[in-house]
């Protein structure tokens, strides 16, 4: 113990640490998002754009560019760290509401560490949503699925980051293939 009272000065800034990790994810990290089926592309664009708002760099199409943002551009050429693969679905469903038309909806994703070969987040959800014609009860669909899947892929992503690598994962039922 010291007589000044003063500690041992810390080898590390949080600052320090957290810009660090941030110019890493900028410049070294590289998602890639891959999703089929009816709805793949607005589902793969809401994702993008969610990723991106949280500054995870997205290896996107060249023939997409709106979805492209310009950070990403140079990091295309590189081998992406994560990878996310889905299948998404919405449908009309049978009602016996006669003034209510329905619509399901439904998405399988995987979170796939590309360097380690593994799953580390699966998100699968469904719902369905209503409306007098059936082609506003699939629009609205397609927007929830949009979102809830966006908002479920980028929480898993993050909450991947601060979990032992060791640790399973649960993986849930398909709502898709039901």
């Amino acid at each position: 113990i010291r007589e000044s009272g003063s500690g041992i000065p810390p080898r590390y800034r949080l600052s320090e640490l957290t810009q660090e990790l941030d110019a890493f994810v900028r410049e070294q990290f590289l998602v890639e998002v891959r999703i089929e089926g009816e709805q793949a592309p607005d589902v793969q664009s809401a994702i993008v754009q969610k990723l991106g708002r949280e500054g995870l760099p997205v290896m996107t199409d060249r023939l997409s560019s709106e979805a492209a943002l310009e950070p990403q551009a140079a990091l295309n050429n590189q081998t992406p760290d994560l990878l996310i693969q889905g299948i998404v679905r919405v449908w009309d469903i049978d009602s016996l509401d006669p003034l209510f038309v329905y619509a399901r909806w439904c998405g399988d994703i995987q979170i796939i560490d590309r360097l380690r070969e593994r799953v580390v987040g699966v998100v699968s959800r469904s719902g369905r949503e209503g409306h007098v014609t059936s082609r506003e009860a699939r629009a609205r669909a397609s927007a929830v699925m949009q979102s809830t899947l966006a908002q479920e892929v980028v929480a898993t992503i993050l909450s991947s980051l601060s979990r032992n690598p060791s640790d399973s994962i649960s993986i849930p039922s398909s709502p898709c293939l039901s």
